[in-house]
This record gives C-alpha cells, structure tokens and sequence, in this order.
C-alpha cells in the first residue's frame, strides 16, 4: 500500500482513535510499588508517526531494538505518568512493569477517545499478534483514486473479507451526533418559543395603546414628541423583560452548568453571554412593539380625544 500513488504513509494497530481501547492493570516493580489502570494500543513501528504524536521524554519504538520487535517495551503517555504519581516524565523511563516489559518513553497526550473524557493513562506496545486495523494518511489531491487503488490491492491480498474504510474525522463527528441533536431541538424550540412571546408581546403592547388613547392625545396636545410617547410606551415592557432576565437567567446558568458537567473539556460559562443574550431579547421586544407604538404615537390627537 505505501507503493500505492497518493498514499503518504500507512501504519497497522489493533485499535484507533475514536473506537475501543483494552486494558490492564500495571504494577510498577521495586519497592515503590505503583499501580493504574492503562488502556493498551498494539501498533507497528509506524503509528507515532503518522498520527503526529511527539515525545517527550526517553524514545520512540524502534524496530532497531530486538525487545521492542518482541514487545519486550512500551511507551506511557503524559496522563499515566501522573496516574503514577511521578512528578516528571524522566521518572518513568526505564521502570520494570510487571508481567508487561520496560517503559522505553513517553509520548504527549493525544484525544484517542471523545473530547467528552478525560485522556486516560495509555500504554503503546509493538505486537503483529493483535493488529486489527489499517491506518492510511492520503494526499488530499487525489484521495479517491487513492481509495480505489487501495481496494483493488486489498481485494487481491484478502478477498475473503470485505473491504471497509472510514475517514477518521467524520468517524469522530459521530461520536457527537446527539449533541448536535440537541442544539438542532433548542434552536428549533428557541426559534418557536421567541415567535409566540414575540405575538404575545404585540398583544399587550395593543392593548396599553389602547387603554392609554386619550392619555397619549393629551401628552401630544401639551407638546410630547413622538419620542417621549414612544418610550413611554415601552417602559411598562421594558421592566417586564428586565424581570423575565432576572429569573431566567440563574436558571440558564444552572442548567447549562449542570449539562456541561458532562463534558472532561468545556468552555467557561461568562456573564457576557447572559448579558448579550438580554440586549438581543431586548432588542427584539422593541422591535416587535415598534409598528404599533409609532403609529400610536403619530394618531391626530382630535381622535384621541374623542376616543371612547
């Protein structure tokens, strides 16, 4: 396959990010006795490399070294060294894990599993007995044709077994298809939910224009502006949204708290969201009361005064 023209780079390994991870308890050997639970990753020589994980302390697998290619070795990752309990990657090189070999280096953190855990302790062994998947990095110039070279050589080594890929970042998205279920529903419901306060909000701004008729005539007769009439207006709806801010916004917060909770890594609720969320409820209340406080406003003041 790596012959195959716009194939970058391939790498064999029983698992990839975004599906299941095994595991094992490992014991550190000696008289500091430490032990974790480690998800294992069975891969070739390769897979570092082409998935971009840097190092950062001790070394890579390398296929040079007689007990790497027996699995005689592995490589931590950032989270186990402090599942450990060591303070420095340096402090795991060279350790003795029971029943599983030596710890040869450690590798940066990478997400392996959702964005919605945490990156739990992982351990990266070399082992051909447990290879299951095959992994391509492709030119994006000519990926399909990539694809289709790959399947005709596929089809030729194994055609007992059907072949079947998947693009790594669409295999993620999935992962987080009910979440954007539910941001559809909210925005759907928000969308409804603002149209009836919306229609709501016309009727009580009708009926205020209505039972306030001869006192608006009045205000006019005595000199009040368009303006002052306007405001006037939308004082009574202005303190009504204010207050539906006050109790709602709390709750938002709590509920929102409460969902993202969930998540390992999430952003911060901040006081500007809540506020900028007023303004643009605010914004739209004026709005939707502008038609009929203006043309109140504008009445002739004779039919205001007549009005019974």
């Amino acid at each position: 396959m790596e012959q195959i023209r716009g194939v970058q780079s391939v790498t064999v390994s029983s698992t990839v990010p975004g599906r299941g991870f095994g595991n094992n308890l490992f014991v550190i050997e000696g008289a500091e006795q430490r032990s974790t639970d480690m998800k294992l990753l069975f891969t070739d020589f390769n897979f570092d490399d082409l998935y971009d994980i840097g190092m950062v302390a001790g070394r890579r697998l390398d296929e040079e070294y007689a007990e790497d290619r027996q699995g005689n070795t592995c490589v931590i990752n950032r989270s186990a060294v402090r599942a450990f309990g060591w303070s420095e990657p340096e402090q795991a090189i060279d350790r003795e894990v029971s029943g599983w070999g030596r710890i040869v280096g450690v590798m940066e953190n990478f997400h392996y599993r959702s964005l919605q855990e945490e990156i739990a302790p992982l351990a990266m062994f070399v082992d051909t007995s447990q290879l299951s998947y095959v992994s391509l990095k492709l030119r994006t110039d000519d990926w399909t044709g990539a694809i289709s070279a790959v399947q005709r050589h596929w089809e030729a080594f194994q055609p007992n077994y059907p072949f079947e890929y998947f693009f790594l970042d669409e295999d993620f998205d999935r992962q987080y298809a009910a979440e954007m279920r539910i941001g559809g529903l909210v925005r759907s419901f928000a969308v409804v939910a603002i149209f009836v306060a919306c229609l709501g909000l016309l009727g009580l701004i009708a009926f205020l224009t209505e039972s306030r008729t001869k006192e608006i005539g009045v205000r006019k007769v005595i000199g009040a502006s368009e303006k002052d009439i306007v405001l006037l207006l939308n004082r009574g709806v202005t303190r009504l949204i204010l207050l539906a801010v006050l109790i709602a916004t709390p709750v938002a917060w709590l509920l929102l708290r409460r969902w993202l909770a969930d998540f390992a890594h999430r952003i911060e609720i901040s006081p500007g969201v809540f506020i900028l969320a007023g303004l643009l409820l605010m914004g739209v209340a004026w709005a939707t009361s502008a038609f009929l406080t203006l043309r109140a406003a504008r009445r002739n003041p004779v039919e205001a005064l007549r009005y019974e």
